[in-house]
């Protein structure tokens, strides 16, 4: 009952996460996978409000739902913090008895990893996306040149910001800004990504890509040394009426085990495993645009059209990651 309780949550935490991720393709759009990525990606926000203002009350339901809270950023330091606390606790007593100069190594190094990738959430949290202001936007608009397909040749004017909106640039409502070479916004860092912070934004993605792979390499590695330590990978185990078999010969039984008898380090390590594999995707995808010089906001409107791809992905790779210096402020009068 227990593993089977786990594996739907970790099923469920998997779907949701991958739906939040990749369910907003151009090819989705009107189809119930679409509708079920904007519910996972910010859309079950109105819905919270609305449960909850039968308990709290409508004030104070909007004042926690309308945008204030980082929820989702929340959430994210949340499964963060539990992830690696649950499986610290075990992992690294585990770590400590074994000895092994690798192991003594992995424990030393592992608090690191975890510090780096909650850094780069904040990096990319409280860095400027490139925010579109009356200073700098008429060097937005010089950078951009408009292409006349997907941004028009005469500039659009934003009403909400009161300024010309630059090629490549776009209004976001959530933060109630123009952002220059806007990307997309991003609810696990409660931020908008564009030409300012790309670059802390990718290093945020391969940092927790390789922290949830090598987090689940390592609860992975510990239980099966544990098994084979206490003799269990060899043992023999028989349901009632049914063929003897090995944890070896039968990945399920295996996996039902784990979790009955490390329910921290399995359930953490295929979670972990989950998210890696999503989050590793994600990190592929912003790569692939980046080496197209092409943000997620053009893509959606158009996936083949490429019209500020330059000769070579280095090339497009600066071009995507190292944007127009700052104008210099005025001199004083």
């Amino acid at each position: 009952m227990g593993a089977g309780l786990a594996f739907a949550t970790l099923a469920a935490a998997g779907v949701w996460l991958g739906l939040a991720l990749f369910g907003h393709g151009p090819g989705l759009e009107g189809t119930r996978v679409g509708a079920a990525a904007r519910f996972a990606a910010g859309g079950w926000v109105p819905a919270a409000e609305r449960v909850l203002s039968g308990a709290v009350g409508p004030g104070r339901a909007r004042a926690a739902c309308d945008g204030r809270l980082p929820l989702a950023q929340l959430l994210y330091l949340g499964l963060f913090s539990g992830c690696y606390a649950a499986a610290g606790a075990v992992g690294d007593q585990l770590l400590a008895e074994s000895g092994a100069p690798a192991d003594a190594a992995l424990r030393a190094a592992f608090p690191l990893l975890v510090l780096a990738a909650l850094f780069s959430n904040l990096w990319a949290s409280f860095a400027d996306p490139g925010t579109v202001t009356r200073e700098n936007v008429a060097r937005s608009l010089a950078a951009y040149t408009p292409d006349g397909m997907l941004f028009p040749l005469k500039p659009a004017h934003c009403a909400s910001c009161d300024l010309p909106k630059p090629a490549r640039s776009k209004h976001c409502a959530t933060c109630n800004r123009c952002v220059s070479r806007f990307d997309h916004h991003c609810s696990w860092i409660d931020n908008c990504v564009g030409e300012r912070n790309i670059g802390s934004f990718i290093s945020f993605l391969a940092l927790n890509a390789l922290l949830c792979a090598a987090g689940a390499a390592a609860c992975a590695r510990l239980v099966w040394g544990d098994l084979a330590d206490r003799g269990l990978l060899g043992a023999r185990f028989q349901y009632a009426g049914g063929p003897a078999f090995t944890l070896g010969e039968s990945p399920a039984a295996l996996a039902e085990f784990c979790l009955g008898r490390y329910p921290a380090l399995a359930g953490v390590g295929l979670f972990l495993g989950f998210c890696g594999l999503l989050v590793g995707a994600f990190l592929l995808y912003h790569l692939r645009l980046a080496l197209r010089n092409q943000t997620t906001n053009e893509y959606y409107k158009c996936a083949a059209a490429t019209p500020f791809r330059r000769r070579g992905p280095a090339a497009n790779l600066r071009a995507a990651l190292c944007p127009p210096p700052a104008p210099a402020p005025a001199p004083p009068t």
